[in-house]
């Protein structure tokens, strides 16, 4: 799998690796799937962003 760095403003330097599917259902549409090795301080980075997107706001729904 190809990877890639990044660096985000809130956790910093981290690296992902993608992988692309394709959709025989959809031609011309494309799935990127994007993760950290597992242990990392990349994949660490990931999940603290992650767990942000879990959390609401009081008086709002969750998806």
């Amino acid at each position: 799998m190809p990877s890639i760095p990044r660096r985000h403003p809130v956790v910093g330097d981290l690296t992902v690796e993608y992988e692309t599917l394709a959709l025989p259902g959809d031609p011309g549409t494309t799935l990127y799937v994007y993760s950290a090795e597992p242990g990392s301080p990349s994949q660490r980075a990931v999940s603290l962003l992650a767990s942000w997107s879990l959390t609401t706001t009081p008086g709002t729904a969750a998806p």
